[in-house]
């Protein structure tokens, strides 16, 4: 109720991100973090504009929402997605977001977006379809010298090989130290989703797309 004994309804004050999980992966938690460090969480504080709740900022804010599935986690399907919803203050993702999906082994999986994206009141904002069983798919490289490159950088289950989701979860290629061998082609970079930095000293792997 307002100060006028006007009845408010707070059900639709906030929106939500819809994730879309598709894989043999039981699932343990969802976390959605901004890459501006926008504040998703903490005690709101909200206004009430024409009879219609409006959340103005959050005290003591933390930049991530996380939707934790529980101590036995939920088991994920081959053939057909589960949705994960997680709920949201209104606001703008500037320079996009982060998901991180942990199964109950511990094993995280990063997925970046870095177009500006909009969270409305009432809403749900929709991502493609995550399916692990592609993410967790080793990447054949064309040029032996570059795997071993990006394998030495990047591979985060020390395995010999880079997967997709390993490549995707890459936003800064500094690691991914030059060598004098020559090598003829890296047509991998397109797996590399999350990439955000590409030093200067990269930049001649770059021109051989």
């Amino acid at each position: 109720w307002n100060l006028d004994n006007t009845p408010i309804s707070f059900y639709n004050i906030l929106g939500a991100i819809k994730i879309k999980l598709r894989g043999n992966k039981k699932i343990k938690s969802v976390t959605i973090t901004g890459h501006n460090n926008e504040s998703l969480s903490g005690k709101a504080n909200i206004q009430a504009r024409d009879n219609i709740p409006e959340l103005i900022s959050f005290t003591n804010g933390k930049t991530h929402v996380t939707l934790d599935c529980g101590e036995n986690g939920v088991q994920l399907l081959e053939n057909e997605s589960k949705e994960f919803i997680i709920t949201l203050p209104p606001g703008e993702f500037s320079k996009g977001f982060n998901i991180k999906v942990t199964d109950i082994e511990g094993k995280e999986y990063i997925r970046d977006s870095w177009k500006y994206n909009k969270i409305s009141r009432s809403s749900i904002l929709t991502m493609p379809l995550w399916d692990f069983e592609e993410s967790d798919e080793d990447i054949i490289f064309e040029d032996a010298v570059i795997k071993e490159l990006c394998v030495k950088a990047f591979d985060l289950d020390q395995d010999g090989e880079l997967s997709k989701n390993e490549a995707a979860a890459v936003t800064d290629l500094s690691k991914m130290m030059l060598t004098k061998k020559t090598f003829k082609t890296f047509n991998e970079l397109k797996y590399f989703t999350g990439v955000r930095i590409i030093p200067e000293n990269i930049v001649p792997i770059i021109i051989y797309l």
